[in-house]
């Protein structure tokens, strides 16, 4: 019965999606080149949206859920959850989980750059490092 089950979780995993070359764990998610596992994570993004990104990477219940941009890595609950921009890495529970736009950010720890929304080229170590800092860009911080 499990694996009949399973089975059917597959069917519907592989053939609710528009997209190619996905990997995908506990979600469906259109789009492509993506890899994603946990529940809610990439909700957003669609093959025909001018907003859906591809080449990303999300793990972690509601990580990277807007679905746009290219080229992230968001890890954790909540990383990267409000994201439209490119080029950011989210480690942590709640890593850049406010960033709307501004690429090239680097966030590791939980809470690190948790507030920034719009500004580029920053990089936080550690639990709440910048965790605070809505403005301000190539900004780094090493926080313990």
């Amino acid at each position: 019965m499990r694996t009949f089950k399973l089975l059917i979780i597959l069917f519907f995993a592989i053939n609710c999606c528009t997209a190619q070359s996905n990997t995908i764990v506990q979600t469906t998610a259109p789009g492509g080149s993506n890899t994603i596992a946990g529940s809610i994570s990439v909700q957003g993004m669609s093959i025909s949206s001018p907003v859906g990104g591809g080449n990303n990477i999300a793990i972690g219940n509601r990580s990277l859920v807007s679905g746009a941009g290219t080229i992230n890595v968001a890890v954790g609950s909540s990383a990267l959850n409000l994201n439209t921009a490119n080029f950011n890495t989210a480690v942590g529970d709640f890593t850049l989980a406010k960033k709307i736009s501004g690429d090239d950010n680097s966030a590791f720890g939980a809470y690190a750059l948790n507030a920034n929304t719009n500004d580029t080229g920053n990089s936080a170590f550690g639990r709440n490092a910048l965790a605070l800092g809505t403005t301000g860009s190539s900004n780094c911080a090493h926080f313990t």
